[in-house]
């Protein structure tokens, strides 16, 4: 399915269409409670397989602390958060400083929409937006236990580039590196 195109540039108060589906930029009358539900429902099944990855239990304060430090959208499915994304510049992160111009984290589709092709409209909306802020490339990292999310980053051009340990998580994470 061709995934709708509409310039990110204009994202600020429009909207980009994906099905049924608005996604968005985030807006001060967002509820972040909905989104940190959202963030715990999207990261169970993870968590469920002993990866405790921080937005699988991470608190209203962490998540709106992680929307204020970068560009977020949402996307919306009649009036109910169903996915998000942030778009953070490197400068704000010692680690992703030193390997790339910008990172994603915070990154979510509702299990019940994971095969929609949402999680790759979000992804590449932010890839796009890396680009026409002048990001030449983009990072990212993940549990190195999660085989099936390294894979899909894989095939969407992104390369190993090596390992970070977190304190805050139970595993040892890839860091992934992508040239725009």
């Amino acid at each position: 399915m061709p995934e709708p195109k509409q310039s990110v540039k204009k994202l600020g108060q429009d909207v980009v269409q994906h099905n049924d589906i608005l996604i968005r930029p985030w807006r001060d009358d967002d509820s972040v409670s909905e989104l940190t539900a959202l963030l715990h429902l999207g990261y169970k099944s993870l968590a469920d397989e002993g990866m405790h990855f921080v937005a699988s239990h991470q608190s209203d304060e962490v998540t709106r602390d992680r929307i204020d430090r970068g560009t977020c959208f949402v996307a919306e499915l009649k009036e109910k958060l169903v996915g998000t994304i942030t778009l953070y510049d490197s400068k704000i992160s010692e680690h992703f400083s030193k390997i790339s111009d910008g990172y994603f984290g915070q990154y979510c589709v509702d299990p019940s929409l994971r095969t929609s092709g949402l999680g790759s409209r979000l992804l590449s909306l932010v890839e796009e937006l890396a680009r026409e802020r002048g990001m030449k490339s983009l990072a990212f990292d993940t549990s190195e236990l999660a085989i099936d999310l390294i894979k899909y980053y894989e095939r969407r051009g992104y390369e190993f580039i090596g390992h970070v340990r977190w304190p805050e998580v139970n595993y040892r994470s890839v860091t992934m590196l992508k040239h725009l």
